[in-house]
């Protein structure tokens, strides 16, 4: 319950920071998804330990609160710091990057108000019951599970650490080389990698814009001679398969104005023909040099 609590609290945060529910608010609620229970995680296991121990409920809340509340609060704070500069970036990619660390920080309150809290008073009023059925069952699973991982903790992973931090400074080595050797084999250009990469479209278009109060009969003929001349490539192709239509518009934003665009066939076709980058280079070479105009 602790991420949609965090989550609904933040609403009555959001109306007072001028935040809406838009696409960048949900993409920072996505991003604290994945962030907020952890720190409910902690307060209920240690909790739940305390209880293994033998204490009542109420005692173990207490104490398991108390012993985590330091660190748990700094864990947040910590994260709370780690998305604050977003809120300070100038212009207006700042103006879009703001809302990201408005609802994180605001999710982040809230659940660790949640986790200190509420969590700990519905814990601290629980009953040990009797289990039955498929709730026995699921129960009893758990316990095996739980014994089996504290016993791997115990006698695998306990002396596994001890004997990295006996050996600390080979291991940083190790760590260090290990490193290097990533960095070197990224920047040798044996990896390949494309922060955006191009993806080609299915649309090829074309405008044109004459000088202001040209005839509309003048900019029409300009435009038939794109619509010819895309015509005339896939002629020379022949592949008619390759376009589905051709869409050419005059008067977009005056007479003097006209735009033309060919609908070209799904990229499986345009693998085996042409690519759209190489049917607008022939289409452009096809049109020409065009006398009279301003812009094409």
């Amino acid at each position: 319950m602790g991420i949609p609590i965090s989550f609904l609290g933040s609403f009555l945060i959001l109306p007072y920071a001028d935040v809406t529910i838009n696409m960048i608010s949900l993409f920072a609620y996505i991003i604290a998804l994945g962030i907020v229970v952890d720190d409910a995680i902690i307060v209920g296991e240690n909790i739940y330990h305390h209880h293994q121990d033998g204490k009542p409920f109420l005692i173990s809340a207490i104490k398991g609160v108390r012993e985590v509340a330091m660190p748990v609060t700094f864990s947040i704070l910590t994260n709370i710091v780690a998305f604050l500069p977003l809120y300070f970036v100038p212009g207006s990619t700042g103006k879009l990057f703001k809302t990201i660390p408005i609802v994180v920080i605001s999710v982040f309150i809230i659940s660790l108000l949640e986790s200190l809290f509420i969590l700990p008073a519905h814990l601290a009023h629980q009953k040990d019951r009797n289990r039955s059925g498929l709730n026995l069952l699921l129960h009893n699973y758990q316990q095996r599970f739980s014994k089996a991982f504290s016993n791997w903790v115990r006698n695998k992973f306990g002396p596994g650490l001890k004997t990295i931090l006996r050996w600390r400074y080979l291991t940083i080595g190790i760590a260090l080389a290990i490193l290097i050797i990533s960095a070197t084999y990224a920047g040798s250009g044996r990896m390949g990698f494309s922060l955006f990469p191009r993806v080609e479209g299915d649309t090829s278009d074309a405008s044109v814009t004459l000088p202001y109060g040209s005839p509309a009969e003048k900019t029409e003929s300009i435009m038939l001679k794109m619509v010819f001349a895309a015509q005339n490539v896939v002629k020379k192709i022949g592949k008619p398969e390759l376009v589905k239509g051709i869409f050419a518009q005059l008067g977009n934003g005056g007479s003097h104005q006209a735009s033309v665009r060919v609908y070209l066939a799904d990229s499986e076709i345009r693998d085996e023909i042409m690519s759209t980058q190489e049917f607008t280079r022939q289409w452009r070479k096809e049109i020409g040099t065009v006398a009279g105009i301003d812009v094409m």
